[in-house]
């Protein structure tokens, strides 16, 4: 397995750094990507998900920051939720209270939240930052997954079935309409 080569941006930073924006569409491009977190009961109509030959067992996580340690290998039977998330990405943050509620109505039906800090940081800081959050599930600094793997735009999550077949990946806005259906 090799590290995911592509470093993933949190929306508002993509919007805020574009040079070709003017100060104006810039703030707008912000608002729509907070705005966007909002939405976390989406449509279900509108609901993303792919399936691909992507399996849990793939991916490896390294550098345990906070949270219970998941070994992966013993989630079988279980539904598993790996979300990318930054502390400098406000749509994250958001997010973040919302996922915590959700491990905790869906922990005993075979939910596993695991938090992924894809952006910079160093350990001391994101486990200061989630213990003042009241982050209760896994939080990781890094993990390892075939090349093929992207992350794209923070925040970003992918689920795993009970057998650790990859059957949601994409944007959170869609992961509770995702994550409910399977209970």
């Amino acid at each position: 397995m090799e590290e995911s080569a592509e470093a993933p941006v949190c929306h508002s930073q993509r919007a805020l750094f574009d040079k070709g924006k003017t100060g104006l569409q810039t703030i707008i491009l912000m608002m729509c990507a907070a705005l966007s977190v909002t939405a976390i009961g989406a449509d279900p109509q509108r609901l993303e998900v792919r399936e691909t030959s992507l399996k849990l067992g793939d991916i490896s996580l390294q550098d345990h920051v906070c949270g219970p340690a998941i070994d992966l290998s013993e989630s079988d039977g279980k539904l598993t939720v790996l979300y990318f998330w930054g502390m400098r990405c406000a749509p994250c943050l958001q997010t973040l209270p919302k996922l915590g509620e959700l491990q905790k109505k869906l922990r005993n039906e075979g939910l596993i939240m695991i938090g992924i800090h894809a952006a910079t940081g160093d350990a001391d800081q994101i486990r200061e930052f989630c213990r003042k959050q009241g982050v209760e599930f896994a939080i990781y600094r890094s993990f390892k997954a075939p090349k093929t793997f992207r992350i794209g735009t923070l925040p970003h999550a992918r689920i795993f079935d009970a057998s650790g077949k990859q059957i949601f990946d994409g944007h959170v806005s869609q992961l509770t309409d995702a994550i409910e259906g399977h209970f």
